[in-house]
């Protein structure tokens, strides 16, 4: 039952009961990549008819295969009804649904194995209030049908602004597959932006509320390392995610594609831009709690120390002492940090951006030299 307390620990009051009721509800439902993709809601209903679990070995091979076979079906669909077979790039179709059907494993592969990380955070929430708040904005936010609706208005903005940068012939140039094949590339590309937005507001929300800190130093509470390691964690899934994007468009449209440019500094503009307002969202939800937490502990020693009065001479030594000891703590507080190390948000930016990007130059430069030999043996 709910309310029993578990053999060997301390009974739990209706309080606690209650927070752990929603803290375990509130990573139930986030734990769902569904609410965030329209990818991952499809692969997760099939994992639902299937019975498999989304984070095991073939979950994350059955979201593979969902996730990169709707947008083949989707280019071959196009170039039948274009008639336009003849100058279809088969290969590139191909690798570019093996590499977004890979690229969204990823998230399954590490999500699963940083769970306790990823609601770190949450669960060092003191209030229930606070978590029922907290749990309402992302439900209302977080829904698979507004990413949908974000995505299919970014891909048709990026679409519009490639071929206005490159000229309408352009745009015609390229086979009619390709362009939805680039066109569903852009949706997902903009409900991770959607995601990305929605951690900002998160973090917003999430800087407001209470935790449990420690009081000497906030920062050096048990749960901000973890927390920090989740973040990482989803920060570094974001940038392989954009960059594995960026790749998929360089290996769709050849490396002479005048679209490639401009189709290109749209992703990298709002992908990594994205990325990086995760990175500083999330160090200024720690800095704003450290911050909060800080005050209120310094206000309260403030109070205790005016209680002295303005002539620490005429006290005794034993209140003299105690002063001093008060003195002393308050210094001690005052100096603990309330903002993470510069290095740690350069490592952080690093770990996400470069290991990523370097793999997208490599990729581009391999694609081509690939495109040569496949087509020699494919239409």
């Amino acid at each position: 039952m709910g309310g029993q307390a578990r053999a060997g620990s301390p009974p739990q009051s209706g309080a606690e009961n209650e927070l752990e009721t929603l803290c375990d509800d509130f990573e139930r439902y986030n734990s769902s990549l569904g609410n965030y993709s329209s990818l991952f809601w499809l692969s997760d209903r099939v994992l639902e008819r299937l019975r498999l679990k989304p984070f095991g070995a073939f979950g994350v091979l059955i979201t593979g295969l969902v996730a990169g076979l709707p947008p083949l079906v989707v280019a071959f669909g196009v170039a039948a009804s274009a008639g336009q077979w003849n100058s279809a790039l088969i290969w590139r179709w191909v690798v570019v649904s093996l590499w977004i059907g890979v690229t969204l494993m990823l998230p399954r592969l590490f999500h699963g194995a940083m769970i306790v990380e990823h609601f770190a955070m949450v669960r060092a929430l003191t209030k229930a209030t606070d978590l029922r708040r907290l749990a309402a904005w992302n439900r209302r936010w977080g829904t698979t049908r507004k990413g949908l609706v974000f995505g299919a208005a970014y891909a048709l903005v990026s679409l519009v602004a490639v071929g206005l940068f490159a000229g309408p012939r352009s745009l015609v140039s390229v086979p009619a597959g390709s362009i939805a094949m680039l066109a569903i590339v852009f949706a997902q590309m903009g409900e991770i932006t959607y995601g990305s937005l929605l951690w900002v507001g998160d973090q917003v929300v999430c800087s407001e509320l209470d935790y449990r800190v420690y009081w000497p130093s906030p920062l050096d509470s048990p749960w901000v390392r973890p927390a920090l390691r989740g973040q990482a964690q989803n920060e570094f899934e974001r940038g392989v995610i954009v960059t594995g994007h960026i790749i998929a468009v360089a290996v769709l449209l050849s490396l002479k594609s005048p679209l490639l440019l401009p189709a290109t500094i749209a992703l990298i503009s709002t992908g990594y831009a994205a990325v990086l307002a995760s990175i500083a969202a999330g160090r200024m939800c720690l800095h704003r709690i450290a911050a909060r937490a800080k005050e209120a502990r310094l206000v309260e020693l403030r109070t205790r120390i005016d209680v002295f009065g303005e002539r620490p001479t005429e006290l005794n030594e034993a209140q003299f002492g105690e002063l001093i000891r008060l003195f002393r703590l308050y210094d001690i507080i005052d100096r603990s940090p309330t903002s993470l190390r510069a290095r740690d948000s350069v490592a952080r930016l690093l770990t996400s951006l470069a290991v990523p990007s370097a793999t997208f130059v490599i990729t581009v430069v391999a694609q081509e030299y690939f495109g040569r030999w496949a087509g020699k043996f494919l239409p």
